[in-house]
């Protein structure tokens, strides 16, 4: 179910296509990938320009509270402060932001384990402008809303600054998803995707549960009478929250599949590393990808917290 993506709708590919009746279009192919265990890239309701705002902006700012009350991406912390210590920038450009909250979550504890209190751009495809005017009231003056819409394959070059995506690189298809690691290494700035859905034995329990969380948290996250409507007397919003979530486990990139999509990209100045973030409340770990311009060609990096893999 998770935050946002921008970018443009990849181009029809050139190469050699499959033959007829070997699934293309149909259930079929879907089925024999979820079958082998890889990733299948079934659509998000949220994603679509056809989607309601009121349903858009009631998904995301649940995903925002969940993030501030369970603590998701706690444990991202140090590895943040590493790389804002390592950007010539002192700010922060968060992509597909949503309504803010996973970024949010992490700047009190920025300025009090780490001190730093860097300046933080939200941005977003699809702006949900009542909940990033209210994270920029809360965080004043720390904070701003990048109020247009932006495409995290083509950030504006005035955007400088450690990029951050939360939650929302598996709604992103390889070509895209690739285009905007190459457009942060183009740009000469660092980024950090940050998982915590997975394609494991953990999927169909928390998707089990979406629709209760809605339910038991709609009351308290800016309850307008026409989302109250939508929640509980027709249940729309529930329903797109319980497809999202099962689409964005089964669209989560593993570890060897994003090392598959960085691996044109990686340089004696620009290094990827993928790998996970133990966090003890989580039945999972975070799948984390992070990447940094290198001060000279085969620098060695720490990154604090992040295990690598492979």
């Amino acid at each position: 179910m998770p935050a946002r993506r921008s970018g443009p709708r990849p181009s029809s590919p050139t190469g050699p296509q499959p033959e007829p009746g070997k699934g293309q279009g149909t259930l079929a192919e879907p089925l024999l990938r979820l079958v082998r265990g890889e990733r299948v890239d079934l659509p998000e309701i949220e994603d679509q320009p056809w989607c309601p705002p009121l349903v858009r902006d009631a998904l995301t700012d649940l995903l925002s509270e969940a993030a501030l009350r369970l603590r998701l991406f706690a444990a991202t912390v140090p590895l943040l402060a590493e790389m804002c210590r390592r950007s010539a920038d002192a700010r922060i450009v968060d992509l597909c932001s949503g309504a803010g909250g996973p970024l949010l979550a992490l700047l009190p504890r920025l300025a009090r384990d780490e001190g730093l209190k860097p300046k933080v751009v939200l941005t977003d495809k699809f702006p949900n402008l009542a909940a990033l005017a209210a994270a920029e009231a809360a965080f004043a003056p720390q904070v701003r809303a990048w109020r247009q819409s932006v495409d995290a394959a083509r950030v504006p070059p005035q955007l400088r600054g450690v990029r951050t995506i939360f939650n929302a690189f598996h709604h992103f298809p390889p070509p895209l998803a690739r285009a905007i690691l190459a457009d942060a290494k183009a740009s000469g700035q660092p980024i950090v995707v940050v998982e915590t859905v997975a394609r494991n034995r953990w999927t169909v329990p928390f998707v089990l549960g979406v629709p209760w969380f809605v339910w038991g948290m709609t009351p308290f996250v800016r309850p307008t009478l026409a989302r109250l409507a939508l929640t509980y007397a027709v249940p729309l919003i529930p329903l797109v929250a319980t497809w999202d979530a099962l689409a964005s486990n089964l669209r989560a990139y593993s570890v060897a599949e994003l090392q598959e999509l960085v691996a044109p990209l990686q340089s004696p100045t620009y290094r990827f590393v993928i790998g996970h973030i133990l966090v003890p409340r989580l039945p999972q770990n975070l799948t984390v990808l992070a990447a940094v311009p290198l001060r000279r060609p085969g620098e060695k990096i720490s990154l604090p917290g992040l295990i690598p893999v492979g």
